[in-house]
């Protein structure tokens, strides 16, 4: 490595060491952060990579849920109301993990993309939010 790229890689390293302690500080070994709110802390809690959820004034919201129904169910209880999947990516989208908790009333918001690739049981509870739109 050429030693002019050493104090941009410095950098970055140091970036990556503090977004790590960051990280830690906020998710907690509690399983998550409370953040307050009007009506009510929000509860954030990490599951894994980009699957997360987010609890407020008694609704659920899971983000990217993927790593099967078990890992989410061992840190989150009860149906969520709103699922958000951001991304076509393994990462961000597992059909499987997606039908296992889209029960009841669960709204799933995602890109056309993502629409696109999932089953027929679940095209009924798809909203299709393009880029750019709210």
């Amino acid at each position: 490595m050429e030693t002019k790229h050493l104090p941009l890689l410095t950098t970055v390293l140091s970036f990556c060491g503090l977004f790590t302690l960051l990280s830690v500080a906020l998710f907690a070994a509690d399983g998550g952060d409370k953040i307050p709110a009007e009506h009510g802390d929000i509860q954030i809690v990490p599951i894994n990579h980009a699957t997360f959820a987010m609890e407020w004034n008694g609704k659920r919201i899971l983000v990217d849920p993927v790593g099967g129904e078990q890992k989410i169910r061992a840190k989150v209880t009860g149906s969520a109301d709103l699922i958000l999947v951001t991304d076509i990516h393994g990462d961000h989208m597992n059909a499987d993990t997606l039908k296992a908790v889209a029960h009841g009333n669960a709204k799933i918001i995602a890109p056309e993309a993502v629409a696109s690739q999932l089953p027929a049981e679940l095209k009924s509870k798809i909203t299709v939010l393009a880029n750019g739109a709210k």
